[in-house]
């Protein structure tokens, strides 16, 4: 289940484990129908941006990182929360294979998601 599942989805879910039985919300269902569809998709439903493996929520915070935003400010910006950024932060770090945060403001400048 999602958190932003509703409470009555939430008794059907305990239920259905009650009785051994899987169970997945719509929303859900439909994600992992889109991932299954397009391996490149993320829990939003995000496809890669072409020419990098990137989705845009990532690009966004990469931008808003390479302009000398903190988390904090980016997680502000972005309406979320700053564990969220940080935890988009360490999946593009990893996902890139980048072993330093400067690392990633090269790769953000070098592919023009802000100006030097």
């Amino acid at each position: 289940m999602l958190k932003s599942d509703t409470d009555v989805e939430l008794l059907t879910a305990i239920e259905h484990a009650r009785r051994h039985r899987p169970f997945f919300t719509n929303k859900l269902a439909t994600t992992m129908v889109e991932k299954f569809m397009d391996p490149a998709a993320t829990a939003t439903g995000e496809s890669a941006l072409p020419g990098t493996q990137l989705t845009r929520r990532e690009v966004e915070v990469v931008q808003l990182l390479a302009e000398g935003k903190s988390n904090k400010q980016v997680a502000a910006e972005m309406k979320v929360s700053t564990r969220t950024v940080e935890s988009h932060r360490t999946h593009i770090m990893r996902k890139m294979n980048f072993e330093s945060f400067s690392e990633l403001i090269r790769f953000a400048v070098r592919s023009n998601f802000v100006n030097p």
